[in-house]
């Protein structure tokens, strides 16, 4: 198992509210609504971030998606 490090923020009173608000509904900690946000949102940092890679390599074909409708 991952050994776990602690991470202190300050948000604002909404967000706070939020988190709260989640974690209420679902039944899980404030902790893990966190943990969870954060997880996600770095995963779609990265996909981005592949993307725009892949973009700029003229080596990848890429095609509309018109070409890969056509396509299927």
């Amino acid at each position: 198992m991952a050994i776990e490090e602690v991470i202190s923020l300050r948000v604002e009173g909404d967000l706070k509210r939020r988190v709260d608000e989640v974690a209420r509904h679902t039944g899980r900690s404030k902790a893990w609504v966190i943990r969870k946000a954060v997880d996600l949102y770095l995963e779609d940092i990265e996909d981005i971030e592949m993307s725009e890679q892949r973009l700029a390599d003229p080596k990848d074909n890429v095609i509309s998606s018109d070409e890969l409708i056509s396509r299927l």
